[in-house]
């Protein structure tokens, strides 16, 4: 609550961690939370590829061994969530 108050305009986790302890330790977040979200989208991809392959039945049975079809899906996520980010930060024009 303190950090949400000292900061009262979202900017992201390494502002509020760098107020809350040190610049280091804003550091050690932001990094922290990139290496979670990079592996997080390998597993979710994965996940959806499956659940695509599961969908299709039978025939989709030779979709749960292909590696580049779980990581087509996997740039698919990853792209419309970077558009979807990219649409939320509002960029000065």
């Amino acid at each position: 609550m303190q950090l949400s108050l000292a900061i009262p305009i979202e900017r992201g986790v390494y502002p509020w961690v760098q107020t809350g302890t040190s610049p280091i330790g804003g550091s050690m977040a932001a990094w922290s939370l990139t290496v979670y979200v990079i592996a997080f989208f390998g597993w979710y991809g994965s996940q959806i590829a499956n659940g695509i392959a599961w969908g299709a039945g039978p025939s989709g049975t030779r979709q749960v061994a292909s590696k580049p079809f779980a990581l087509s899906i996997t740039f698919v996520i990853c792209g419309l969530a970077l558009l979807l980010n990219l649409a939320g930060m509002h960029p000065v024009k």
